[in-house]
């Protein structure tokens, strides 16, 4: 972490800006410590610091496939039908079109899942991104394995949601 916070803080002096402490935290925190992806974020944040003429911003930017894919975790848990992994699938297969790699799409997505969803149903939504991203990995079709994974989600979700349903009728 210092190693990295040193070479923003050394490329932002040579390009004659300054972000605080805080901010060149959010960068390194939204980049997963890929260094070429904060020296964009760096950029990015010194082009809306000029462009609003201010020195700092406290606004670091989440890139749009990785707001596509939050928004993707959303509608995992909130609805579960045939209809929403139709739309799924075209999310995912717009990803896909714009070169985020698959095996990143199952990354993030159980990222974002895991901060929706129940502990003890954490455990199975790892398993099977693990299971379908094994089998994405031998196959050739990625969208086949990306759609299976998200019927997995909401199968275990959507039983998961009735288990609740039916423990409230019971009580």
């Amino acid at each position: 972490g210092d190693v990295y916070k040193r070479q923003l803080k050394k490329i932002q002096g040579k390009e004659g800006f300054n972000a605080s402490q805080k901010n060149i935290e959010a960068i390194l925190s939204s980049c997963d410590r890929n260094v070429r992806r904060a020296i964009l974020q760096l950029q990015t944040f010194k082009m809306h610091a000029n462009a609003k003429n201010v020195s700092d911003l406290q606004i670091i930017e989440i890139p749009e496939w990785k707001q596509a894919i939050q928004k993707l975790a959303t509608e995992l848990v909130q609805e579960q039908s045939p209809k929403k992994l139709k739309e799924v699938r075209e999310a995912f297969y717009d990803l896909l079109v714009n070169c985020i790699p698959p095996d990143m799409i199952v990354k993030q997505l159980v990222e974002y899942l895991l901060e929706k969803v129940e502990d003890h149903l954490k455990y199975q939504i790892i398993y099977w991104a693990a299971y379908h991203e094994n089998r994405m990995q031998k196959g050739s079709k990625q969208i086949v394995h990306l759609e299976a994974l998200a019927a997995r989600i909401m199968v275990i979700y959507k039983k998961y949601v009735e288990e609740l349903q039916a423990d409230e009728d019971f009580a």
